[in-house]
């Protein structure tokens, strides 16, 4: 996404929904996985994707705004 977004999420830049969204979808990834959650995204399966989808419609016009951005 920093390719397309100049958005500097690796080294924590950004919109702060985007990088929580990140953090949401590793700790999902973690459960499935059978791992440890992110720090700061310990809650339930059921919390982490109740707080996901509110996440999603900001999210996805940032995600959505960067790739424009750049073309």
């Amino acid at each position: 996404m920093d390719l397309f977004s100049g958005s500097e999420l690796k080294y924590g830049k950004g919109d702060t929904d985007v990088l929580r969204f990140f953090v949401l979808v590793g700790s999902l990834m973690a459960y499935e996985e059978g791992t440890i959650p992110v720090p700061g995204a310990e809650g339930t399966r059921k919390e982490l994707a109740a707080e996901l989808t509110r996440l999603e419609a900001n999210v996805a016009f940032w995600i959505g705004y960067g790739a424009t951005r750049r073309s």
